[in-house]
């Protein structure tokens, strides 16, 4: 109920600060180089893994390309706006009998729209909150001494950004931290009638990024 409220609270936020805002503004558009760091709380998988392997998955990695652009819905109103894809890096677990072990890969897109510039009257500094979307889907696959499994979870995210700026001249670096909230089925699908827990990937993530573009004055 609590993150509900925090969505509810968050969205009316931002579309207030949209319907108010009357300006023409600096904005970064261009390609960026993004590292990320999720963090979910997977309690019910976690347990079986630990059981099975004495190994949990603390947190996923993903790097990725993010296109950060333009939304302009009139003359007066122009707002931030970005298309990513991220690749979860892959880990491997053994199990402490090192017979069998697992990994975990999979990948994501996501867009944030109407992005909310609270800086916009500096020419060299973003400080941006928006609303969007992440879907992907995660792949654990399992290998033992006599068979192989791959298990299938796909997921759609409603999420809340927030995001400090820098430019220099055409390039620009930055920190983004997103929370998103997993509405999908929580079922993992398999190659097998094996069967994981329900997984929500409902968290945070953590992204520093590195771009290259240009400033729309």
């Amino acid at each position: 109920m609590k993150t509900i409220l925090l969505l509810i609270l968050f969205f009316s936020f931002n579309f207030y600060s949209i319907s108010q805002n009357r300006r023409e503004t600096s904005h970064f558009y261009g390609l960026e180089f993004q590292y990320s760091y999720f963090q979910t709380n997977i309690k019910a998988l976690n347990s079986f893994l630990n059981t099975n392997y004495g190994h949990s998955i603390t947190d996923v990695r993903l790097v990725g390309l993010n296109f950060k652009a333009l939304t302009e819905v009139n003359r007066k109103h122009k707002y931030d706006s970005n298309f990513s894809f991220d690749y979860v890096l892959p880990t491997t677990y053994m199990s402490t009998s090192a017979t069998r072990s697992f990994d975990i890969k999979g990948y994501q897109w996501g867009m944030m729209i109407l992005g909310n510039d609270l800086l916009y009257k500096k020419k060299n500094v973003d400080l941006i909150f928006g609303t969007g979307l992440n879907a992907g889907k995660f792949k654990l696959h399992e290998d033992n001494e006599t068979t192989t499994v791959d298990f299938f979870n796909k997921f759609l995210a409603p999420k809340l950004t927030s995001e400090f700026r820098l430019i220099f001249g055409k390039m620009c670096v930055g920190i983004r931290a997103e929370y998103q909230y997993d509405i999908s089925n929580k079922s993992w699908k398999s190659t097998t009638n094996e069967f994981l827990p329900l997984t929500k990937f409902t968290g945070y993530k953590i992204q520093a990024f590195v771009g290259l573009g240009k400033v729309n004055r």
